[in-house]
């Protein structure tokens, strides 16, 4: 019998090793016997694309905070849709770096402008929730 799938998240801060424990974790769950999706947000989807792009020029002409909450939720809906739904109804686990906890934390706090928590999780109301949330607490200092 197979095990049920599972959609599991990564969340920390820069530099927490989201990465590198997701992928730890992706190894120990594939030496159990499960068949493992790793992904992560912004997805590599075209819309993830896009706020990858947009992240990198955030300049004074770049999108403001309430356009990358809405590019972040949108990214988020075509990556349930395009990936983790369909790995999860094969199955497979999914371990994910960052999810909607990534969303509330940076784009509630973020530098260029606050947006309001309600909205975010009104934007993200029908994201898929996972199964398991893992955050990395880690010391500022150790993440840099």
């Amino acid at each position: 019998m197979n095990p049920a799938p599972l959609f599991i998240v990564m969340e920390g801060t820069d530099g927490s090793g989201t990465t590198t424990q997701g992928d730890r974790l992706a190894e120990a769950l594939r030496a159990q016997g499960r068949s493992v999706v790793r992904t992560a947000e912004p997805s590599p989807g075209p819309i993830g694309q896009m706020l990858r792009a947009a992240l990198r020029d955030r300049g004074p002409d770049g999108f403001d905070a309430q356009t990358v909450a809405l590019l972040f939720a949108a990214d988020r809906t075509d990556h349930v849709h395009r990936c983790i739904r369909p790995a999860l109804e094969r199955g497979d686990t999914v371990v994910c770096d960052r999810y909607l906890g990534s969303s509330l934390a940076f784009q509630t706090v973020d530098g260029d402008g606050v947006v309001d928590r309600a909205w975010v999780l009104t934007l993200n109301k029908l994201a898929l929730a996972p199964h398991l949330s893992i955050f990395l607490d880690v010391p500022p200092e150790a993440a840099m």
